[in-house]
């Protein structure tokens, strides 16, 4: 039996048993932002793993550095 991660829709278990799945989604998420290149493999694993709030995340800042931008508005 094939068990899917939880971007795949509805959780037939518990959410701890999708724990690990998310902590590895969060930090190749972060990896991604701190400019790391990924492996396929990681990607795929990023693809099926990733809460849509994670995506939305991972969207913040595409086509521009708004994390910088960001804090000097904050530093003035």
């Amino acid at each position: 039996m094939r068990r899917e991660g939880p971007g795949a829709g509805s959780l037939p278990f518990p959410l701890t048993c999708w724990l690990p799945y998310l902590q590895a989604a969060e930090i190749l998420i972060a990896l991604k932002k701190l400019g790391e290149k990924l492996k396929p493999s990681e990607e795929a694993f990023l693809a099926q793993n990733k809460t849509a709030s994670m995506a939305d995340f991972e969207a913040v800042g595409e086509g521009g550095d708004v994390g910088e931008a960001a804090l000097r508005g904050v530093t003035k």
